[in-house]
């Protein structure tokens, strides 16, 4: 086998490892609701709202989220918003765990609404806030992940998730300098797959438009900016 062979048989397990990567991450979030609409809005006695600083629930939104809450008997309600940004909600799919109510997984950073009866793990005036979800999952049980219309602007993504998808564009990179339509091809597919990935789901990103290629650099500059943030109730 020669060098160009090895090369197409390179590529082609590379693109064949995107396509699985984002038909299981669609079925991930396929586990995904979105925030039931309820016709009594209830007050948020016993629960306590924790909002990323820069993101705005909107009251009708804090009070439907209650209202579903006490009605299924939740300790801590994770709100995702609909239009996630890409990254995010990929990463979110990665390490979120949807199906299991007493799982650890990291939360999407946004918004909580957690029972005051839960006690608190961490300091909450400078806590990650996903990270947060994850430490009180445990104490919260049972807790559920819903995609709420949830506003503001749109956090920065986690460092090694901007790393990851840099590596795929390393793999595009030398896919073109090696073999130039095979390569194309492959940036084609990785621009393509975050359509396949959200289609049918809850979250409709609102970078979902943006070619992919040129996103990812982006996102790593905005990775790389201090990352402390404080939150509000």
């Amino acid at each position: 086998m020669g060098l160009l062979d090895a090369v197409h048989i390179g590529l082609a397990l590379a693109a064949l490892a995107m396509v699985a990567d984002a038909l299981r991450l669609r079925r991930r979030l396929g586990g995904l609701r979105r925030l039931p609409p309820v016709r009594a809005l209830h007050v948020l006695d016993g629960y306590r709202p924790l909002v990323a600083a820069g993101v705005e629930v909107p009251e009708d939104v804090r009070r439907a989220a209650a209202s579903h809450a006490r009605e299924r008997g939740l300790g801590l309600l994770d709100l995702v918003p609909a239009d996630l940004p890409v990254l995010q909600a990929l990463d979110l799919a990665r390490h979120a765990h949807f199906e299991d109510p007493s799982g650890s997984g990291r939360g999407a950073g946004y918004a909580l609404l957690v029972a005051e009866a839960v006690p608190a793990r961490l300091r909450i005036d400078d806590a990650d806030l996903a990270m947060l979800a994850a430490r009180l999952r445990p104490d919260a049980a049972p807790a559920e992940t819903v995609v709420a219309r949830v506003g503001g602007r749109a956090l920065p993504p986690r460092r090694r998730t901007v790393r990851a998808e840099l590596a795929w564009c390393g793999v595009i990179v030398a896919g073109l300098l090696a073999e130039p339509w095979m390569g194309a091809l492959l940036a084609l597919l990785y621009c393509a797959l975050p359509y396949a990935t959200f289609a049918g789901t809850a979250i409709r990103p609102r970078d979902l438009h943006v070619l992919r290629l040129v996103r990812t650099p982006a996102e790593l500059w905005r990775a790389a900016a201090p990352r402390r943030r404080r939150l509000r109730a």
